[in-house]
């Protein structure tokens, strides 16, 4: 490695060098200098071939022997042939060097710089954070009590959500925070948090885009529910977010005059809290929407993750697969973000919609018949499953185009009840004892239901499974079932 970096610092000296000689030597301008340096490093020989003559026309005014002069223009000649390339592909080299090691010894820390490096780029945020998932790095939404702007990294190794990626929320606001927050220790509560900040900076907008982000989740009183702070019916006429800061305000304003009064300096400002009234929360549907309006992505859950079960027995595939499994019939779990219908130049009928999963957006258009069809179930939110496949077809210019050929449109929220029949239990023989035993029937009674359940119970000696069907008893295909399995170490599938 040591090497290497001589070598391109050689290199580099040598760049200067040329620059400088050229100067010297022949009494180029600093641009012209700069222009021969750009002809040697990208192999501009029309350049070289008008510079030559300068140079050596330079060098003999200037008393120089024209043999030396053709020499040291030979030399350069030969210099940009190769060293210029090697200097780039060195420095490349040692880029990637320091970044692969940063990202192997360093990863929470790697990965929250990228992520700050990115974070007016929301398309590359999210790009980001799927590789943060799939290196098992944790990031955690934004929090007024861990954030700072950027991305960062807390002691327990996670990666804590910059604020300053969410919409609306300047970099004074948050600084004004971060500081409030060192001198005075964390926030406790709403109240608290609205008293210590500077409402000049962090104004109405600014809070309600961190409410709706996640950022006051944890303070004491809210405790996640993010409608008690922006619904008017838990404030009782105005939002409690609003009464937050107008308690806020009075409270500097009463400190104020008391630290300018005669005797009010020794006094402590004590002033009632606003009155919370409890509501029931937004719907988890309800909350990542207005979470993806302020940030641009989902940052605690993902719509679909309500539909995990479904993607996973169903070998559902992702958006991302269209192209690359042409002419192959596809099934993919979707949330239609946006809709449109209207009636193109023929009059016939068109419904054009958004649609994402985890990975990719889409964009797709059904008309005439499937468009009547399929209206009814196309709405924005609502999560589907979509089946068909890619094809493509000549155009009239000649160029090949692709376009996806649907079969069928259904909602997600049915396909449980519609595809799933029975479960599969797989346990082996020495699992089997009484404890546990009791726990597994005791999971399975605890989410009655319309499924099935089998049993494999695999038998060693004789290298085979045995088969078994109950009878009575039914199951609910939910999460809470299969987490009851998963802790029993059982296998099982769905069919």
């Amino acid at each position: 490695m040591k090497e290497l970096l001589g070598e391109t610092y050689g290199i580099t000296v040598y760049q200067e060098q040329v620059m400088l000689l050229s100067q010297k030597l022949a009494g180029f301008s600093k641009g012209k200098a700069d222009e021969l340096r750009k002809a040697m490093g990208k192999k501009i020989p029309e350049k070289l071939a008008k510079l030559k003559p300068q140079f050596l026309e330079g060098c003999k005014e200037r008393g120089h022997d024209e043999g030396v002069a053709s020499k040291v223009w030979k030399d350069w000649e030969a210099f940009a042939e190769y060293a210029f390339n090697k200097s780039h592909s060195t420095c490349y080299a040692v880029v990637a060097f320091r970044t692969a090691y940063l990202k192997a010894h360093y990863p929470a820390q790697f990965m929250a710089a990228v992520l700050s490096n990115h974070m007016s780029d929301i398309t590359k945020v999210a790009f980001f954070l799927e590789e943060c998932r799939r290196m098992g790095l944790q990031v955690l939404g934004p929090d007024v009590n861990e954030s700072s702007f950027r991305f960062s990294v807390n002691a327990a190794g996670q990666i804590r959500f910059g604020l300053g990626a969410v919409k609306g929320v300047g970099e004074g606001a948050v600084e004004s925070m971060v500081e409030q927050r060192k001198a005075g220790g964390n926030y406790e509560s709403l109240f608290d948090f609205c008293k210590r900040i500077d409402l000049r900076q962090a104004n109405k907008k600014t809070l309600e885009a961190l409410a709706l982000a996640g950022a006051l989740d944890r303070l004491s009183g809210v405790n996640g529910n993010r409608r008690l702070l922006l619904d008017a019916e838990a404030g009782g006429g105005s939002n409690l977010l609003e009464k937050a800061m107008r308690f806020g305000q009075q409270f500097r304003e009463l400190t104020l005059q008391s630290q300018t009064s005669l005797f009010g300096a020794a006094g402590m400002v004590d002033i009632n809290e606003p009155e919370i009234r409890q509501v029931e929360p937004w719907p988890s549907l309800e909350v990542l929407r207005r979470e993806k309006e302020v940030v641009g992505l989902y940052i605690t859950a993902h719509p679909l993750d309500s539909y995990a079960l479904e993607i996973k027995h169903l070998g559902l595939s992702p958006l991302s697969h269209l192209e690359e499994r042409p002419e192959q019939d596809l099934q993919m779990a979707v949330m239609v973000t946006d809709v449109q219908y209207f009636r193109d130049s023929k009059n016939q009928e068109v419904l054009a919609f958004a649609v994402e999963d985890k990975d990719s957006t889409r964009k797709f258009r059904l008309r005439g018949d499937q468009a009547m069809k399929f209206k009814h179930l196309v709405e924005a939110g609502t999560a589907l499953l979509i089946s068909g496949r890619w094809e493509y077809f000549q155009g009239k210019d000649g160029q090949q185009a692709g376009f996806f050929r649907f079969s069928n449109l259904e909602l997600l929220s049915e396909l449980r009840d519609k595809r799933f029949k029975s479960l599969t239990i797989r346990l082996h023989l020495d699992q089997l004892a009484p404890d546990f035993n009791l726990r597994l029937s005791e999971a399975l009674r605890a989410h009655p239901g319309k499924l099935g359940v089998k049993v494999e119970l695999w038998v060693p000696e004789d290298q085979r499974s045995v088969g078994m069907r109950s009878e009575l008893l039914k199951v609910s295909p939910d999460p809470g079932l299969f987490e009851d399995l998963e802790r029993l170490a059982v296998g099982y599938s769905l069919a």
